[in-house]
């Protein structure tokens, strides 16, 4: 009896023990089921961009310089000896005209041949004056007389070069505008002493860099104005255009001509702005300014075609608020990213919005 109530138990055990493995290995099939998915989920890597073609248009910038003012005739008398002053008989304001002495320098100082060639001089006139009356009474040859005139003349140049030297002399009519030195004062050769200047037309001396100087020509108005006073500004013309740049600035000289107001309001030397319209020639590549993007590289777009995004790299040119030109890289009616350009690569794929193409 108590050995077959053992075997009965051996077969309850194997019974249950069959049901829990079959129970098992269901719960791990339905596990592995359900963590599977039901469908594959396909990513989209397209960015959504606006875009702009690229068109043939004329741009123009107004751009503010900032120069100096002088006479558009304008002289700084210097002294060309190392010698002490003894009269500047004029002052600032002053009107002078062209030849009139405005600086005297000492003619018996170190460096002054004044007294000297004067000297000279005298000795020649009173020679020529006695080979003449002898020429008249036929003493001495006519060669004896070309001689002493040529003696004379030579003389006399001497002299007019030393007084020149020491009795400074203006070459042009017009208003003293500087009086750099005093009397007293020993002056250096070359250094200016005094500066006349004509006042009734002046011009503006200004420096532009290189990339604006293809938008610069002669007898473009400029609008001239000083910050003292806005409101009084007179209208001029570009007149010269320096061909060699500053090699320590890299930067052109324009001088703008114009005649002063009425009340000779404007002086030489005074600061001024100028107001210089620069336009391109028509035609030009455009595109707006949002299509650029600055790299280590350079300047570059990205060209939208056949779906896709390209970076190519650019040239540009003038540029104001809204559009910049591009003088290479791009031709006309290829299209570019303006918006959502942060997120473009090169191959990239790009849905375009229906503001596609906006308008320049």
């Amino acid at each position: 009896m108590s050995m077959r109530l053992n075997k009965l138990s051996l077969a309850l055990l194997i019974v249950v023990l069959s049901f829990a493995s079959i129970q098992l290995v269901g719960c791990g099939s339905k596990t592995k089921d359900e963590n599977k998915p039901e469908s594959k989920v396909e990513k989209n890597d397209s960015v959504a961009v606006l875009t702009s073609k690229v068109e043939a248009k004329q741009l123009t910038l107004t751009k503010v310089y900032t120069g100096s003012l002088e006479g558009d005739q304008q002289a700084n008398i210097v002294s060309q000896l190392a010698e002490r002053i003894l009269s500047i008989p004029v002052k600032v304001g002053d009107f002078v005209k062209a030849g009139q002495v405005i600086v005297k320098l000492d003619k018996g100082g170190v460096s002054s041949q004044y007294y000297q060639a004067q000297s000279n001089l005298q000795n020649a006139e009173r020679n020529l004056q006695r080979t003449k009356a002898l020429f008249e009474s036929g003493a001495i040859s006519r060669q004896s007389l070309d001689g002493a005139q040529t003696a004379y003349d030579i003389a006399k140049a001497n002299f007019n070069a030393a007084r020149s030297a020491v009795e400074i002399t203006t070459p042009i009519s017009g208003v003293v505008a500087n009086v750099k030195l005093n009397i007293g004062d020993f002056t250096s050769p070359g250094n200016p002493i005094v500066t006349v200047a004509t006042i009734s037309a002046l011009k503006l001396i200004m420096s532009i860099g290189e990339a604006d100087m293809p938008y610069v020509s002669a007898g473009k108005n400029v609008k001239i104005y000083s910050e003292l006073n806005p409101s009084i500004a007179v209208n001029g013309k570009i007149t010269e255009i320096s061909k060699l740049a500053d090699l320590s600035t890299r930067t052109f000289q324009i001088k703008a001509s114009f005649n002063n107001v009425k009340n000779t309001w404007f002086k030489p030397g005074m600061f001024a702005k100028a107001e210089l319209d620069l336009t391109t020639p028509s035609g030009v590549s455009v595109i707006p300014r949002e299509a650029v993007i600055y790299s280590d590289q350079g300047p570059k777009v990205y060209v939208i075609s056949q779906g896709k995004a390209m970076s190519r790299n650019v040239k540009l040119g003038l540029q104001n608020d809204k559009f910049i030109e591009v003088t290479d890289g791009l031709k006309p009616e290829e299209v570019v990213a303006t918006v959502g350009l942060n997120n473009l690569k090169d191959g990239a794929p790009v849905i375009v919005s229906t503001e596609n193409h906006a308008s320049l």
